[in-house]
């Protein structure tokens, strides 16, 4: 007769959440909610140079980045005003430290590429001008939602340290001795002592 194979025992369930700990917020970053509100605020300077490009198109009015129609710039010059807020939205995923300098540095830089159409083309390039002051403008309220460092902890003494007892620390007592001990010493242990009757 073959031999029957018992099954193996299924194993221990598994105390615990299986997803792994989240790291734990540090100085600096963003909290939840205003990492969400910075990074849906970029999102909307990205759509607004979005439009910019489409007017530009449409119009028939090239900015100085895209170039004009028939001899455009090259694709790395036309996707210059997006790497900057792209960057911005890539490093707040990322929960990067320090969020609302990083923003206002890409808020100056669009800032910059903005005035490159003043006076060739004003009405696209105010609307440049409006998505750099909105990255600005949030930039600026995320430093409501900084993380700064607590409180320092409290110093722990070190148990191998020993402490010195305070009968030590006081040192040794000077001046007459007062109480009941103070008197002259009596009993079996006494020293010898003198009597004028004696001599």
């Amino acid at each position: 007769m073959p031999s029957t194979m018992e099954p193996l025992p299924l194993p221990p369930p598994i105390d615990g959440p299986l997803t792994p700990p989240s790291r734990p917020e540090r100085p600096g970053q963003l909290t939840l909610g205003w990492r969400t509100v910075f990074i849906v605020g970029w999102a909307g300077v990205v759509l607004g140079l979005g439009a910019v490009l489409k007017s530009s198109r449409t119009m028939g009015l090239s900015t100085w980045w895209l170039g004009p129609n028939a001899d455009p710039n090259s694709i790395v010059l036309q996707l210059l005003p997006f790497v900057v807020p792209g960057a911005v939205i890539v490093l707040a995923f990322r929960n990067a430290r320090f969020l609302p300098y990083i923003g206002l540095i890409g808020a100056l830089l669009l800032g910059a590429i903005s005035v490159g159409d003043l006076g060739r083309f004003d009405g696209l390039a105010q609307v440049e001008l409006a998505t750099a002051a909105v990255g600005l403008l949030i930039s600026l309220a995320a430093f409501a939602g900084l993380l700064r460092p607590g409180p320092p902890a409290p110093a722990v003494p070190d148990p191998w340290v020993a402490v010195e007892p305070e009968a030590a620390l006081a040192g040794p007592a000077t001046g007459p001795s007062t109480g009941p001990l103070a008197g002259p010493s009596t009993g079996p242990l006494a020293g010898p002592t003198s009597d004028p009757q004696q001599v």
